[in-house]
């Protein structure tokens, strides 16, 4: 299977990622989230906007996913990426039919503006891939290791 093809099939599969975040003095924060992904592979959830990891992403954009699965074998995706909080309600919107277009719990479905925007308690957050890499295994030594490699 070629890279591309495999990454689709890994961002199909998954349901969950990892994000790792960190505050302004560089303290590192992981967090699962479910995800859903447009076209050119970036990353949309919702949090809570006083979530650690939201907070940090507001002062921070830099970011690094996880997406991972288990069947038919072990694969996953590693993402170097920027994050942010969307505020303008076009984008919003558009994140909201992208959420919409994946099964997601029903707690955190998104169907309005408003549940995202002013006082409520969600943000809808979007993460753009700056580079990505998949899991690839090799030996050194004799010991099987498991490897990044970056892809185009």
């Amino acid at each position: 299977m070629d890279d591309k093809a495999r990454i689709q099939s890994i961002f199909q599969t998954g349901t969950d990622m990892v994000i790792s975040t960190a505050d302004k003095d560089g303290n590192p924060w992981i967090t699962p989230v479910s995800y859903a992904f447009d076209q050119q592979y970036c990353l949309y959830w919702v949090s809570a906007k006083d979530s650690r990891h939201s907070s940090n992403i507001r002062e921070r954009k830099e970011v690094s996913i996880v997406i991972y699965m288990y069947e038919p074998k072990a694969d996953a995706v590693y993402i170097e990426a920027e994050a942010e909080e969307l505020t303008d309600d076009a984008e919003i919107i558009d994140a909201i039919k992208v959420r919409s277009s994946r099964p997601q719990l029903k707690k955190f479905e998104v169907k309005s503006l408003e549940e995202v925007t002013s006082r409520a308690a969600w943000r809808i957050y979007k993460a753009i891939p700056k580079a990505m890499y998949v899991r690839e295994s090799t030996m050194v030594e004799n010991q099987a290791v498991t490897i990044r490699r970056k892809i185009a």
